[in-house]
């Protein structure tokens, strides 16, 4: 199954949406994760940290490359009082981002409205 890695900026909440679905290559990934830092680094001018919601709820277990793949991304675009929510239907999916993942700051939730609520409160906080 092909994938695919899109995200958008979401100015009314304050945050990047990121949504992959299927199956990503590891070139998929790399150019996704050149594209997303070029992005976190025009919002970082304007608000630090950096909030970001991950939709993998279309997502499928990736293989190992691409987890490398996103290992290394993440490790270019995420410092570390970023907040990235990722949402995932599969536990498997979410333990292999988190490894994966070299965001400080990252949270697994099964639904949306979790997400965004934990997203919600680091915006609060960062407020105070």
């Amino acid at each position: 199954m092909s994938g695919d890695l899109t995200f958008e900026m979401d100015h009314v909440e304050g945050f990047i949406r990121v949504r992959g679905t299927g199956i990503w290559t590891p070139e998929q990934a790399s150019v996704h994760f050149v594209k997303l830092r070029q992005a976190v680094e025009g919002l970082r001018a304007i608000r630090q940290p950096v909030l970001v919601l991950v939709d993998l709820t279309a997502a499928d277990l990736q293989p190992t490359a691409v987890a490398e793949a996103v290992r290394h991304g993440t490790a270019r675009v995420y410092r570390d009082a970023d907040f990235v929510a990722v949402v995932v239907a599969s536990i498997l999916l979410g333990i292999q981002m988190k490894r994966a993942s070299s965001a400080r700051n990252i949270a697994l939730f099964g639904g949306m409205a979790q997400a965004l609520d934990w997203l919600a409160q680091r915006r609060v906080e960062m407020r105070v």
